[in-house]
């Protein structure tokens, strides 16, 4: 195994070393219904296809995905190495909660839990390319309506930059990927379980019961919970594909890799549950198309939503299986 190279730092370089503090953050998440056999698809192509499953197979675990709108107040590297200075970022993006299976005497076993992020925005070019260079999130641009505090009904919504078609005549333009807004008044906010400062546990242990329920777990609610519990003040596996185009072939990666990274909270305010009754849609382009992939309803009611104000760390990462490059 060689050493890295080392990493060349230029003048108006806009991918900045890990690690990362992202502080006072405000992040609002929806349980959307979505086939595990279609999320199984898509883990297979893009996570287990490549590593041929090693060490790890990638599992959907739960019948829902997490739609994500995030408010992150302020980022900066953290380390004797970090660049003076911080960015704000807002973050609309897509979270799978993976299983990572190990082959162990012949049978695959759950070794342990990993959030997969298929889709995401970001409204900053410096967060698009460093998140994409240093872990492999698959960060785009975008522009949102991000909701202002949990009570906000909206109407929320994000848009990117899609092919609506394949051909050679298509345009890439602004469309909108998704909107939603809070039509049901029936529900208060107040009449809604919330939790201070003090109830971290309380918090997450409420919303792992919840996502474990409607979101028909293949895992039992002790090992569920317990990944959950990472996320109170531990850490909370991401998984990523990370891979760099080749210059000298048009369908080749001259880097791809399997990365595994902890986001570690490091700071909690609050949390709690929205009210329900939000009507959501979802628009299908060639080349983003959430319904196809993912088998979002183009238009469904979304009852389940959660709130969080906290602090996290995104650290370092390890290279789980790599194809070129340096391990």
């Amino acid at each position: 195994m060689r050493e890295p190279a080392k990493y060349v730092e230029r003048d108006n370089e806009v991918v900045f070393p890990p690690p990362f503090q992202q502080s006072d953050a405000f992040m609002t998440a929806w349980a959307v219904p979505s086939p595990k056999e279609l999320q199984r698809a898509l883990l297979n192509r893009e996570l287990n296809a490549p590593s041929d499953g090693q060490p790890f197979e990638y599992r959907p675990l739960l019948a829902r995905a997490l739609l994500v709108l995030a408010n992150i107040s302020k980022i900066s590297c953290i380390g004797p190495s970090a660049p003076k200075g911080w960015l704000q970022e807002a973050d609309m993006s897509v979270w799978l909660l993976c299983g990572a299976y190990k082959l162990v005497n012949g049978r695959r076993e759950l070794d342990h839990l990993a959030w997969y992020v298929p889709y995401i925005w970001v409204t900053i070019a410096d967060a698009m390319a460093t998140g994409r260079e240093v872990y492999g999130y698959p960060k785009a641009i975008g522009w949102a309506q991000l909701p202002r505090d949990p009570h906000d009904p909206g109407p929320l919504w994000t848009d990117g930059l899609v092919l609506p078609s394949y051909t050679p005549e298509t345009q890439v333009v602004q469309q909108r990927i998704f909107e939603l807004a809070r039509n049901d008044q029936n529900t208060l906010p107040s009449t809604l379980q919330t939790f201070d400062a003090s109830q971290r546990r309380e918090a997450f242990e409420a919303i792992a019961k919840k996502l474990h329920t409607e979101g028909e777990a293949e895992c039992d609610w002790n090992f569920f919970v317990e990944s959950f519990e990472d996320l109170l003040g531990l850490h909370q596996p991401m998984v990523f594909l990370k891979q760099f185009r080749d210059a000298t072939a048009p369908n080749a990666a001259s880097y791809q890799a399997i990365i595994e990274a902890n986001a570690t909270v490091n700071g909690f305010s609050s949390a709690g549950f929205l009210p329900g009754g939000w009507d959501a849609r979802f628009y299908s382009y060639a080349s983003c198309d959430l319904p196809g992939r993912l088998g979002f309803a183009p238009q469904q009611r979304l009852d389940l939503g959660f709130y969080v104000y906290f602090s996290f760390s995104m650290d370092l990462g390890k290279t789980i299986w790599s194809a070129g490059g340096a391990r």
